[in-house]
């Protein structure tokens, strides 16, 4: 009996199971920690350069890829600055269709998608 014991005990604590990390802070974007978002407005987000460079780099692994089955993510295919138009003054805004990409185009690279 004690020994059938000993062997549920020390079986039942054999099963680990890891959880996911998740991010509880956002990223920095040189010194500021804001992820290159600066603020939101009404015609989209005004964003740092390194955020629109992020955001073409991803374009460019992405932006024309398709699923298992063929059928493009993006219809049309993304391009570089879509969405993005030139402040003038070192930032950038980008629309909010242009931002729900920039989600998706990250979550594929997080996901580790092959294109």
């Amino acid at each position: 009996m004690k020994y059938c014991l000993l062997a549920i005990l020390i079986f039942s604590g054999c099963t680990v199971v890891q959880t996911p990390i998740q991010n509880k802070v956002i990223s920095f974007d040189g010194n500021n920690q804001n992820a290159g978002i600066i603020c939101k407005n009404y015609n989209g987000f005004i964003v740092t350069t390194n955020f629109k460079d992020r955001y073409n780099a991803l374009i460019a692994t992405y932006g024309d890829a398709t699923l298992a089955d063929g059928s493009p993510i993006f219809t049309p295919a993304l391009i570089k600055n879509t969405g993005i138009t030139d402040n003038k003054d070192g930032t950038y805004t980008i629309n909010k269709e242009g931002m729900a990409n920039m989600v998706l185009l990250s979550k594929l690279k997080r996901q580790g998608f092959k294109p």
